[in-house]
């Protein structure tokens, strides 16, 4: 769906997916599951590769290092709060309640 988009739209496939992700991380949409890890992962992968190798621009770059450091602070809250995990609620982990981390708000333990 993206790479349609992205021919379709004439905008580079990157960019697009660096643009999904950052929905994909908005505090409402992402939850701390295996599911959203997995999403992050095989969305996030080619795209590190074209940084490897030098083909990102520099709006995309710049997506790319503000989406590391959200990825970075989700990753810190989950392994200090890894007790509280849980793949059946929707949100990841065992109370809802709303904490606020960094810049983002994610579910509490």
């Amino acid at each position: 769906l993206l790479s349609a988009f992205a021919k379709t739209f004439y905008v580079r496939h990157p960019y697009c997916v660096l643009r999904y992700l950052s929905h994909v991380m908005e505090p409402e949409c992402f939850t701390p599951t295996a599911d959203c890890f997995q999403v992050l992962l095989s969305k996030l992968t080619p795209v590190v590769a074209m940084n490897r190798k030098k083909q990102l621009n520099d709006l995309e770059l710049r997506m790319l290092m503000s989406l590391r450091r959200q990825l970075l602070d989700v990753l810190q809250y989950t392994f200090q709060h890894y007790k509280a995990l849980n793949e059946t609620e929707p949100s990841g982990m065992f109370h809802t309640t709303v904490r606020t981390i960094g810049s983002r708000s994610l579910p509490a333990p």
